[in-house]
């Protein structure tokens, strides 16, 4: 049941309670309703098609007189206070918004108690209002006597069902006895071993829940416990109890075939219901033959291969991948075998690294070689303060149950985590906070700013340059010689070595030239510059945590704004053609671009402002003709709209919307390279002057109001 639902019921009763009303007809009956639990409905009942109530009617209902119900969302934020002394003044605001459903007219006096039959599709799922009232002839004029309001709730909500996934398997006791086979039920009271089902307050525990129990092959529900027939196990609603079942040797030796497979079903009050919960396998009952043939663990990207991990082999798999290789006898049914890995470093002198278990890794259905993962925390402990490469041994044993099954087999690899600068990261990347991004600027003449990361028109023809601002924590740079900067901007790169302190510049700033040839080749209108540093004897390198985005604007091809037809600064209706309901044409003025081009399409955007700006209101992409006509490059051409009344309405979608505008850009593809149009910015009027309570769109139809 919706967590919400069983406070708006008791919070309801007692608003109810405290209005003590005495000129309402008394709330209606459900077939159907939960006991206790005021208004909710039964599953079944609330996926019928009708919903049968029952009208307790007394005296004063005549012939003639007619029945309706009025039913209306409740709103939980509307709080159901004390009535005004005009009691039906207090409660017309829950239903202003109600549907009037006309039940039927008495056509005798009514002699006790009317039942009628409501569609359920009155109903959306949730909770409601509902009264009824009992009045004149017609319902909309003359005397009319409300019920006291009630609630109705079509619930829908099980346990497990935010999201709706399997419960877990249930839990036998733990530690796991050992062995947990028949001797050990038959050992226990009424041999009976109580097992936990993992439910609780977040998952949708509440009052009224129970549990209902397969085991072995049966299809159906099955009493858990030999003592009693029911298959409903009711359950606490007490926090601080865990959901504890009885499981009887009698059950376990009446399944067929030694099929010992245990799940769980959890149902609310209503009879909502979660799937059915992963299975436990009670194979420590007849646990499978031994594991045996074990191999030695490998490790991803070092053995076999190079006996290497270092800082890039840790940023492919988020640390470091132990694979257990296949054996004899595996069990992946429950219980499990469990991988547990130790990795342990070989001490050397002033070493601080220190040995690491990993988390344990179930088998389960995973296919051999199965992975385990060493974070990067727990990898930096294990390399301590080592400099160079640190020699490790990969163990580990497999649990089943509460057998454990030793390895003689391991595996020695050398883990390599060193970098210059300190303090660095430590999570496997190769990013550090303490490394300044690259500066990209242009090449201009004496005493004229050069911006940073943005190469502009008036740097076309110039070169431009990468400025890498050393570090300035330890290790400085001055004690880290020997060490290399490698420079990229887009494909282009280059390397520079410091060998001694003496090859650093003295201003911490070493520059990278970028030459106008490879900025004209790599175009725009954006590269990414970044840069690395690395010793020299090692392949660990570091970067800062982002690259830079150089806007580059100097490399351009550029094409004149499209012109809409029949207007000036403002699309409205006499823009279209023919008037009101015709087409929108565009003119795509000439350019040498358009010689040979390929790819070309018209974006026009809608904004419900006249600054073109976000959000977005709208967008259409018309493409060009293919080809294009022989003239574009010369002449330029029309390109036509056929039906822009539909867009423009998406744009001024209410009577309130006055103001909006257009942007319309063109693009087409040049010899690989997209080349785009400037902008072309238009004020948007579809809406014309209609009836005095009304406005038209230019096709005649109505302006929604809102």
């Amino acid at each position: 049941m919706n967590v919400a639902n069983r406070k708006i019921i008791t919070d309801f009763e007692t608003a109810i309670l405290a209005r003590n009303y005495t000129d309402r007809f008394a709330p209606a009956t459900f077939l159907g309703e939960v006991p206790n639990f005021t208004g909710l409905l039964y599953r079944e009942t609330a996926l019928g098609d009708t919903i049968t109530v029952t009208i307790p009617l007394g005296t004063g209902v005549l012939a003639g007189n007619t029945l309706t119900f009025e039913v209306v969302p409740f709103d939980v934020t509307v709080p159901f206070a004390l009535p005004t002394p005009d009691v039906e003044a207090t409660d017309s605001p829950y239903f202003l918004t109600a549907k009037t459903y006309l039940a039927f007219r008495f056509l005798a006096d009514p002699i006790g108690d009317t039942v009628v039959s409501l569609p359920r599709s009155l109903f959306s799922s949730g909770v409601h209002l509902l009264r009824y009232g009992i009045g004149d002839d017609d319902p909309t004029v003359g005397n009319r006597t409300m019920s006291v309001p009630q609630l109705i709730i079509i619930d829908g909500v099980s346990p497990y069902d935010l999201p709706r996934i399997a419960p877990p398997a249930p839990v036998p006791p733990q530690p796991l006895p050992v062995p947990f086979d028949r001797n050990y039920f038959a050992s226990q009271p009424g041999r009976r071993v109580m097992f936990t089902l993992p439910y609780d307050a977040a998952r949708g525990r509440q009052e009224g829940d129970y549990a209902q129990f397969r085991f072995g092959e049966l299809p159906y529900p099955i009493p858990i416990d030999s003592t009693s027939a029911e298959t409903k196990y009711p359950i606490s609603n007490d926090p601080a109890v865990a959901v504890t079942v009885p499981l009887s040797l009698d059950t376990i030796e009446a399944a067929p075939n030694g099929n010992f497979r245990f799940s769980y079903q959890l149902c609310d009050v209503a009879n909502y219901c979660s799937e059915w919960s992963n299975v436990y396998l009670l194979n420590d009952v007849a646990m499978g033959p031994a594991a045996t043939d074990f191999l030695a663990p490998q490790v991803l990207h070092a053995v076999p291969g190079d006996n290497l991990i270092n800082r890039a082999d840790m940023a492919l798999e988020g640390g470091l991948q132990v694979l257990i290789p296949p054996y004899t006898n595996p069990q992946r049914s429950t219980p499990t075998d469990t991988f547990r890995v130790t990795l342990t470093p070989t001490a050397t002198p002033g070493s601080t690294g220190v040995a690491v278990t990993l988390a344990d890794r179930p088998l389960g259905n995973t296919p051999f070689s199965v992975p385990v993962l060493a974070t990067p925390a727990q990898l930096a402990t294990l390399y301590g303060n080592a400099v160079g490469t640190q020699q490790v041994t990969v163990s580990y044993v497999v649990i089943r149950g509460g057998v454990t099954y030793p390895v003689a087999a391991t595996t020695i690899f050398n883990l390599d985590l060193n970098v210059i600068v300190i303090p660095g990261t430590t999570d496997g990347t190769d990013a550090n906070p303490n490394l300044p991004p690259v500066v990209v600027q242009p090449v201009r003449p004496a005493g004229e700013t050069r911006p940073n990361n943005r190469l502009e028109r008036v740097d076309n023809g110039r070169d431009a340059v990468g400025l890498v601002t050393l570090w300035n924590v330890a290790t400085l740079p001055a004690a880290a010689t020997p060490f290399v900067i490698s420079f990229s901007y887009g494909a282009y790169s280059a390397e520079k070595t410091f060998s001694t302190p003496a090859d650093i510049p003295a201003n911490g700033i070493v520059e990278f030239p970028i030459t106008w040839d490879t900025i004209r080749a790599l175009g725009g209108p954006l590269q990414i510059a970044s840069y690395t540093v690395r010793r020299t004897t090692s392949t660990n390198q570091q970067q800062p945590l982002n690259a830079t985005e150089v806007t580059v604007e100097s490399v351009f091809r550029r094409m004149n704004a499209p012109i809409v037809r029949r207007a000036t600064t403002t699309v409205v209706c006499s823009t279209l053609d023919p008037l009101n309901t015709g087409i929108l044409r565009v003119f795509i003025p000439p350019s040498v671009n358009l010689d040979g081009a390929t790819n070309g399409s018209i974006t026009i955007t809608g904004y419900r402002n006249t600054s073109q700006t976000a959000p977005v209101a709208a967008s259409t992409t018309i493409p060009f003709p293919n080809p294009l006509p022989l003239s574009a490059s010369t002449l330029g051409f029309d390109l036509t709209f056929p039906s822009p009344g539909a867009f423009f309405k998406q744009i001024q979608n209410a009577r309130s919307v006055n103001a909006a505008s257009l942007r319309l850009i063109y693009s087409v593809t040049v010899a690989g390279e997209l080349v785009n149009s400037d902008p072309a910015d238009y004020r948007l009027n579809h809406i014309r002057p209609g009836p005095i309570t009304s406005a038209l769109y230019c096709d005649g139809t109505p302006v929604p109001v809102v």
